[in-house]
């Protein structure tokens, strides 16, 4: 638990991250559309968005940022490098 304190304080520092927000409709095997959303790391700055009956500080349709993490071992890291 300490290295992994240490690495969120490592990236926390090194750019200040948001959650970013993409929302999109998928087809199905059935042909039906299913509405879904992603998250994902982002170094645009969030703000409140009201999403049906919730308010999320989010970026919605922000790039993508892989700096969550500047260690490879990192689960960040790894997802960025597939």
């Amino acid at each position: 638990v300490q290295d992994f304190d240490a690495d969120v304080q490592k990236a926390a520092a090194a750019a200040p991250m948001s959650a970013g927000m993409q929302r999109m409709a998928l087809d199905t095997a059935a042909n039906e559309n299913i509405e879904v959303a992603i998250w994902y790391p982002t170094t645009t700055p969030a703000t409140k968005q009201s999403l049906g009956p919730f308010t999320m500080t989010v970026a919605l349709d922000a790039p993508y940022s892989p700096t969550a993490s500047t260690d490879p071992t990192s689960r960040a890291a790894r997802v960025a490098t597939i």
